[in-house]
């Protein structure tokens, strides 16, 4: 019998069978059969493929249920089938015990890897320890549902408030680690890479017009510098306007004046700041999409690029789970409501989490930071990374 619920008090008088079999009571096991059997019985449940949690517990809540819509309790039926004894149970109290003690090993298998995940005394990667605690938590709030206990108690207890903001230090520990190397891994792939532009050049007309040159002002034999007036000196080449091949032209979004083929080069080039004023940094146009044109990336690279993409979405995922049981907790606590004074929401924890997150980016200087941004198929906002300078025009900034 499961330890999850305390047996029913025995009656004062035991059950005696109306046939007792003397013989039998006389028989002594030897303890070597005993441990034999054991042995040979754990060997074969070692090597037994498990379900998953989630299997196990949907099963359980589905008795739940079932027990609910005939007014009865969950601990009431475990009771019946202590009263009847395992072997002479039918088949829908059977099912309903052996489901039930599936669930319960399951929850004991996942404590122990979460001591094991807690202990630092394992190969288990950082992230299946977190899979493991999150899976535990939700555990124990099912076991409370079967248990018919307040959830207040898991409100109120410090060790479960405390799991979750480990569970945030972790999360964060490894993003940044892991968007950090991934930043590292990508400036590394496009060191000295040739750039090329996607799509069809900028007609530099539709961003201002030519305007009249100024000449330099003379003293004497020599020329007086105005290396500061732009209506002069083009700031690129930093030769003057001569009104035919290097003719003034004023920028419709600033006013500032370039000389027209240098910034008709300027715009269309591969620079980062192609689209912006040279003068004053303002933005002219939306930049078209790079591609390499020569790649310095090997496969080796290619690799631990995808490795390190596929490590942070195992992370968000998880992030998402962990929220969806920090929700289940604390849905609906006073102290939440009151704090927030808004609508308790299972994102909660994970946007509060990425929000911290994008600040330690930022600080860092890494060139990654998440969006949120509507899913592709309208089911609702979602985080998406990208990296900072295409998220800035997305946000148009």
């Amino acid at each position: 019998m499961s330890i999850l619920f305390q047996p029913s008090n025995p009656s004062e008088e035991p059950y005696k069978s109306a046939s007792i079999d003397t013989n039998m009571q006389k028989i002594h096991i030897p303890v070597g059969i005993v441990d034999r059997l054991r042995t040979v019985f754990e060997q074969k449940i070692s090597e037994h493929q498990y379900e998953r949690d989630g299997v196990y517990a949907e099963r359980t809540m589905k008795a739940l249920d079932k027990l609910d819509r005939n007014d009865m309790t969950y601990a009431e039926q475990l009771r019946n089938v202590e009263f009847i004894t395992l072997f002479h149970l039918p088949e829908n109290l059977a099912t309903f015990i052996r489901d039930h003690d599936n669930f319960y090993r399951a929850t004991l298998r996942c404590r122990k890897r979460v001591d094991e995940a807690k202990s630092g005394m394992t190969n288990m990667s950082t992230l299946t320890g977190v899979k493991y605690r999150i899976r535990s938590l939700r555990n124990s709030v099912l076991l409370d549902v079967l248990k018919e206990e307040p959830i207040d108690l898991m409100k109120e207890d410090p060790n479960v408030e405390q799991e979750f903001n480990d569970l945030a230090i972790l999360f964060k520990l490894q993003m940044l680690t892991t968007l950090t190397q991934l930043d590292m891994l990508n400036q590394e792939i496009m060191h000295d890479t040739e750039m090329e532009n996607v799509g069809s050049d900028h007609d530099i007309n539709d961003f201002g017009q030519v305007v009249p040159s100024h000449r330099m002002r003379l003293r004497g034999k020599e020329e007086v510098s105005q290396e500061r007036d732009h209506s002069v000196l083009c700031c690129i080449c930093l030769a003057q306007y001569d009104g035919t091949k290097h003719t003034a032209f004023r920028l419709n979004v600033c006013d500032h004046i370039i000389g027209k083929p240098c910034m008709d080069a300027w715009l269309n080039s591969t620079s980062n700041n192609s689209t912006l004023c040279p003068h004053c940094r303002a933005h002219i146009c939306t930049r078209r999409p790079r591609r390499p044109t020569i790649s310095n990336a090997t496969a080796e690279m290619l690799e631990d690029r995808t490795r390190l993409q596929t490590h942070i979405m195992r992370a968000v995922d998880l992030a998402a789970q962990a929220s969806e049981v920090y929700f289940d907790v604390y849905s609906g606590s006073d102290e939440h409501d009151k704090a927030n004074h808004v609508e308790f929401s299972d994102e909660d924890w994970k946007d509060k989490l990425i929000r911290q997150l994008n600040r330690r980016l930022a600080t860092n200087q890494v060139n990654y930071m998440f969006l949120l941004m509507w899913n592709d198929v309208g089911s609702g906002l979602i985080w998406r990374l990208e990296e900072t300078d295409v998220a800035f025009r997305e946000l148009g900034a």
